[in-house]
């Protein structure tokens, strides 16, 4: 069967104008997610650092707990015993002083966490914008739609729908990840402010 040119011409300015914007599109997309993974990797590490230093900052309060906690089970067993000793009575004196103020008034903690901040804000020009966000969602009910996919199965991370009554896998990915509450919830938004801007 011999088409008109006209046909042909179209369907080859069609070819011509759409693939390479598919594939264009497709290559800029994987290269988001590699600089995302490598940008996450990052934020591991500084999050792996903020946990040692709390960790550390925490290890040094139970350790001072454990001190006041052994002298009130053994040495203040009495107001007597106390008062007796001067040496007891000044160590007393001190603690209440500038240990317990150390402990409470500790800016560690706020260092650290602003350390944390600090390196994430490092990397926040590398980080996906909401309209990234917003295009992956978009990406996934495109699926979603174009491949009559099951909402329930890709909710558990599977890529299945129904043919004639039984689910059919058309897609087995390495990693299956589950969506969670949020991620429905934020899908789900964005689709009904689709519907409603395309009503």
């Amino acid at each position: 069967m011999k088409y008109p040119t006209w046909v042909c011409f179209s369907w080859s300015l069609l070819t011509v104008a759409v693939i390479p914007v598919s594939l264009g599109e497709m290559y800029t997309s994987l290269l988001n997610v590699k600089q995302a993974i490598s940008v996450e990797r990052k934020l591991i590490d500084y999050l792996r650092i903020y946990i040692d230093h709390e960790f550390e900052r925490l290890e040094d309060i139970k350790r001072f707990y454990a001190k006041v906690s052994d002298l009130h089970t053994e040495l203040y067993k009495g107001p007597a015993t106390a008062m007796a000793n001067p040496l007891v009575a000044f160590t007393l004196i001190k603690r209440l002083h500038s240990e317990w103020l150390n402990v409470v008034y500790s800016n560690e903690a706020l260092e650290n966490t602003q350390a944390l901040r600090s390196s994430y804000e490092e990397e926040e020009a590398d980080l996906p914008k909401l309209e990234d966000l917003q295009g992956a969602a978009k990406g996934l009910m495109r699926l979603q739609d174009v491949y009559a996919l099951q909402v329930a199965s890709l909710v558990r991370g599977c890529f299945q729908r129904v043919t004639k009554g039984k689910p059919i896998d058309i897609y087995l990915p390495a990693v299956s990840v589950p969506l969670s509450g949020d991620d429905c919830f934020l899908v789900g938004k964005l689709s009904s402010k689709i519907k409603v801007a395309i009503q």
